[in-house]
């Protein structure tokens, strides 16, 4: 399987300049842009820096229900995009602008383009292979940018991934249901396959 990734998948590193990539109607919409301080203190945007004041929030009712929020430049001003059903939304607006912060820096975004196709006769062909991969370089590199901040937040915000990730699962639990990453489609919609929970 390895050397069928490594054919399919030549991977780079670099900073993503401004693209429509993760940008919805409602985010290029800037009445539905609203300033970080409809969500946080003085005393918590003076810890931000700066960036507080560029970063516009956009509440979106359109991201798949797997994605809590995302990050996106528009018209030079960041947006921390974050879905309505999000269980933690000050978490995610952090997060995105966390993201926004190490761009900044320079931080490198990682891409990969398919240029193979799996086999007629592999197993791979019925798991939406291209997108199961995309989505895991995408999970692999979060995590190690979310290494990078994610205790920073619990310290300064008291508010971490545990907050989000908490909501999510007794949703799954409430409906007894698990999402099921490795068959998600293009637009990040996940697979939910009803099984029994056990109390």
């Amino acid at each position: 399987m390895l050397r069928l990734i490594r054919k399919c998948i030549p991977c780079c590193a670099s900073t993503p300049p401004e693209s429509d990539e993760g940008v919805t109607k409602a985010s290029k919409d800037k009445s539905n842009q609203q300033p970080l301080s409809d969500f946080f203190g003085e005393d918590e945007l003076s810890v931000l820096g700066d960036l507080a004041f560029r970063v516009k929030v956009v509440i979106d009712s359109t991201l798949p229900a797997t994605l809590h929020g995302t990050s996106s430049v528009v018209d030079g001003v960041p947006l921390a995009i974050v879905n309505h059903r999000a269980p933690d939304r000050r978490y995610v607006i952090l997060h995105e602008l966390m993201h926004h912060q190490l761009d900044e820096l320079g931080c490198p975004s990682l891409c990969c383009t398919l240029v193979g196709k799996e086999p007629e006769s592999s197993w791979l062909v019925h798991t939406q292979f291209p997108s199961f991969v995309r989505g895991l370089l995408v999970q692999l590199w979060e995590l190690i940018q979310h290494s990078r901040f994610n205790a920073m937040l619990v310290r300064v915000f008291h508010c971490g991934p545990e907050s989000a990730r908490d909501g999510e699962y007794r949703s799954y639990i409430a409906r007894r249901a698990v999402p099921m990453y490795g068959l998600c489609g293009q637009g990040g919609h996940a697979s939910l396959v009803r099984v029994a929970v056990a109390a």
